[in-house]
């Protein structure tokens, strides 16, 4: 069966894509129901929340934000205030605003303008890889497309516990090269810790973190890879977007929005291309073109991440108390807002 567009994967990167577009357009996931298998922690920026109208799945808003570097604590106050969400929600809610056939399937790989899944294959000019970190569409084509390195690992519990700010813990004794944290959710808090190398046996960590605070990991413990290297939005005649594109921001691990924001331009090119107003390689040149254009800044996010990571705590310190200076935390602040914000 032929369509207007296919696209794999159906978490923010693949919805946000999908809510723009207008015609026959197929999402497909492995998972069974749109919102299910939670893996981040689900934080955004309030005022982005609401700009795509997703703000009933907002659990909590936090303006305060802590970091926890060896005796020291450095309280950051928020000029843009962020909000913790409801995952399954937030994607039900931008699910909605699009309007496309959603196919629950394994994607096995590409054929030219064929995406081959367990039920059957389909047809468009138009595809798109939002499959996440494993990018499994652009690594059917060429298997070294996912770089060995350049991914970072967390897992988070949700035990109740309820927290008036996000919390940051830069402890090597507990995980060295990596963060703990606390986001508030309401009744309950996202508890989670991360690797920046990638290491995966990390849940002991966990355990010893959560009884710093008399709590247990629950039943309830997701996670998994997100990458820190940016990668090529396009392949062959794939758009990537979000995590298979390598867009979750390094050093804050931060990808909700970049999904959502790369997301929308792939979408509105490719309606250009439904539209015949341009031509499908036209079209992938432009979204190269402008995903490309935010390289240096990913660059510069990940060579602060390994600074950071490989410099005592007490230069950390000093780093996070001179970024906390009001002035300066106003300019970086709105400047790593602008990075990926709609307008």
């Amino acid at each position: 069966m032929k369509y207007d567009a296919i696209i794999a994967g159906a978490s923010f990167a693949g919805l946000a894509v999908a809510r723009v577009l207008k015609g026959n357009i197929l999402l497909i996931d492995r998972k069974s129901e749109i919102g299910d298998g939670q893996t981040s922690t689900c934080c955004s920026y309030e005022h982005f929340i609401k700009k795509i109208g997703c703000e009933e799945a907002i659990l909590q808003v936090i303006d305060v934000e802590i970091l926890h570097c060896g005796s020291e604590d450095i309280v950051f106050h928020l000029n843009y205030p962020l909000a913790t969400i409801d995952y399954k929600k937030f994607c039900q809610l931008l699910y909605k605003k699009g309007n496309t056939q959603f196919l629950s399937a394994k994607i096995l790989g590409i054929e030219g303008d064929k995406v081959l899944t367990d039920k059957g294959n389909f047809q468009s000019e138009c595809i798109v890889d939002a499959s996440g970190w494993q990018a499994v569409l652009a690594s059917s084509i060429r298997n070294d497309f996912v770089p060995k390195n350049g991914k970072s690992f967390g897992i988070e519990t949700t035990p109740i516990y309820k927290n008036k700010a996000i919390e940051i813990w830069a402890n090597p004794r507990i995980m060295p090269k990596g963060v703990l944290w606390i986001f508030p959710c309401g009744g309950f808090s996202r508890l989670g810790i991360a690797s920046y190398l990638g290491k995966t046996n990390i849940k002991e960590g966990l355990e010893s973190f959560v009884k710093n605070f008399g709590l247990k990991i629950t039943e309830e413990l997701h996670g998994g890879f997100f990458p820190s290297k940016f990668r090529e939005p396009t392949l062959g005649n794939i758009f990537l977007v979000g995590d298979s594109a390598g867009q979750c921001l390094p050093l804050t691990g931060e990808g909700i929005r970049p999904a959502i924001y790369f997301g929308k331009k792939c979408g509105e090119i490719i309606q250009q291309i439904i539209n015949k107003e341009k031509t499908r390689e036209q079209g992938l040149k432009d979204y190269r073109d402008f995903a490309m254009s935010h390289k240096k800044y990913y660059t510069f996010l990940l060579a602060l991440q390994n600074i950071l990571t490989n410099i005592p705590n007490y230069l950390v310190v000093r780093f996070a108390k001179f970024v906390n200076l009001k002035p300066v935390f106003k300019y970086c602040e709105k400047k790593y807002i602008d990075l990926a914000d709609l307008n």
